[in-house]
């Protein structure tokens, strides 16, 4: 399929979720992550929720900045399907990753993680 060029295609929405991912994961908020990079929130923001590409060394940056390697954000990325489900992931997990996605106050993300994270210190 053709695109613009500079147009975002679905693996940059696939990079732009993982990124957001990774950042919440670690706790982080968008304005600490943003500060690590020299770039404003909205920037980041707008990386996210892939409305601006992510060109490959911002790419490189966040990797960086999140303590993982580049190629974490590409895998698993199936080009074929608008869904990047992990295979090794039971229907439960993989439902509770789509809500998670869904919500966009970083705020609940955070307390979400804290609660989920003190859940399995409780196991």
């Amino acid at each position: 399929m053709k695109s613009k060029k500079g147009s975002v295609n679905d693996r940059d929405k696939h990079i732009a979720r993982k990124v957001r991912e990774a950042r919440i994961q670690r706790g982080l908020s968008q304005k600490a992550l943003a500060k690590q990079l020299g770039i404003t929130y909205q920037q980041l923001y707008k990386y996210e929720h892939a409305q601006n590409r992510i060109s490959a060394s911002r790419l490189e940056a966040l990797a960086n900045a999140l303590n993982m390697p580049v190629v974490d954000f590409y895998a698993p990325y199936k080009a074929d399907t608008n869904q990047q489900n992990d295979a090794s992931l039971k229907p439960h997990e993989q439902k509770l990753i789509q809500t998670l996605r869904t919500i966009n106050n970083p705020t609940i993300s955070k307390s979400l993680n804290k609660l989920l994270t003190a859940c399995l210190k409780a196991q």
